[in-house]
């Protein structure tokens, strides 16, 4: 079997994007598993080519398994060239021989959807934050008058419609009219045998970040984007320390960390956070060891691999209770939800695991309950959905 997957941005090429991770180490294992696996993808930027090297030094990656294709792509004016950005994919697709197209969203399947010769398509949808929850009034015009209409011609024309669980399911049918017949969950994952070579061998220790045993260890993975609500985490920091002694480990990069570091100077707490950008796979995970507790204080989301990762690891879990979160955070048992925009609500949980001496308990069972979210399992159930799709 023959799949392609279309999407503009795919780690390592692109960085470290939820979205990326999501596509490549669904390649991966679907190649693990003796499927022929080719990606089409954004060209890289040169920013994005300095970054390539630098994980590619710093990781054992076998990009062999996968055969990578790369159309190019302009960044600006992002109106304009995402429609010609996917004309230039369709027009790839009608030339090459396959028999799934696995495309994230309308990237490679619009229009191509309309090809009277088409193979069957599995449409992926990974978050909906711009319909759902736009970061500011452009980007809700965009999504409506440029996304919204071939996602939907997409979605209510490809044979599988693929969602990240079934909260993700119900607004697909609210927002798009798909029929519930046609929707699949595929989900996102974590590469659980990579993740325990990682944290085995860990050569970073607190004192290494000038952290004390007595410290709550805080850590928050992901880009610094005005969706992912870190203000509200760092508003909760301050509120820890005017009781406890809590430090923050901070990993990602992105538009909104001047404004993020103003707070953390408005609030006296540069010695509480600890910052990291672009860094290693491995570098990150022995991050994720050092710490206490996961923190995500996301405005919206799909199902974000950070949580997944932070559990794999054994982390209690306080994540905003927005759309797939509740399905791996289990108010009570390995975190707590908390309402998004709330500071108070995150540093009262933060307290309530610290009070309550539940740090290893519900690590323990985080762990427990990542185990059905192993890309091994979510790889065999995607070709099981492929099968299905030709028989």
């Amino acid at each position: 079997m023959k799949v392609f997957i279309t999407t503009r941005a795919i780690y390592p090429f692109h960085g470290y994007g939820g979205m990326g991770l999501f596509y490549y180490n669904l390649a991966k294992h679907l190649a693990e598993q003796d499927i022929d696996v080719e990606v089409i993808t954004a060209s890289p930027t040169i920013k994005e080519n300095r970054i390539l090297n630098k994980i590619l030094r710093s990781n054992s990656m076998n990009m062999n398994m996968i055969k990578f294709t790369f159309i190019p792509y302009i960044r600006r004016p992002v109106l304009i060239w995402n429609y010609i950005y996917n004309f230039y994919v369709k027009k790839y697709l009608v030339k090459s021989m396959f028999d799934i197209l696995h495309s994230s969203g309308a990237v490679g399947s619009f229009p191509y959807i309309y090809y009277k010769k088409r193979n069957p398509i599995i449409a992926q949808c990974i978050g909906l934050e711009m319909f759902r929850n736009p970061a500011n009034h452009l980007d809700k015009v965009y999504g409506w008058l440029f996304a919204y209409y071939p996602s939907k011609a997409v979605f209510n024309n490809a044979e599988i419609v693929a969602v990240e669980g079934p909260i993700q399911a119900k607004e697909v049918c609210m927002i798009f009219g798909v029929s519930r017949s046609r929707i699949r969950i595929i989900p996102n994952g974590v590469d659980i045998d990579l993740i325990k070579e990682y944290t085995s061998k860990c050569n970073l220790s607190r004192e290494d970040l000038n952290v004390h045993d007595a410290d709550i260890v805080l850590i928050n993975v992901g880009r610094l984007d005005k969706h992912k609500g870190i203000p509200y985490l760092i508003s909760a920091l301050r509120l820890l320390n005017s009781m406890l002694n809590v430090k923050l480990i901070l990993i990602g990069s992105g538009v909104e960390k001047r404004k993020i570091y103003g707070l953390i100077r408005k609030y006296n707490l540069e010695n509480k956070v600890i910052h990291f950008e672009n860094i290693s796979d491995r570098r990150k995970f022995e991050l994720y060891k050092i710490a206490d507790i996961f923190v995500m204080p996301t405005l919206y989301e799909g199902l974000p691999t950070v949580v997944l990762e932070a559990m794999a690891v054994g982390l209690p879990i306080v994540a905003s209770n927005v759309s797939e979160i509740p399905t791996v955070v289990r108010n009570g048992i390995n975190g707590f939800l908390v309402p998004p925009a709330n500071p108070k609500a995150i540093a009262t949980s933060i307290l309530k695991i610290y009070d309550k001496n539940l740090i290893h308990i519900m690590g323990r069972l985080s762990r427990e309950l990542v185990r059905k979210y192993d890309w091994k399992l979510i790889a065999k159930e995607a070709i099981r959905i492929y099968e299905s799709v030709l028989r």
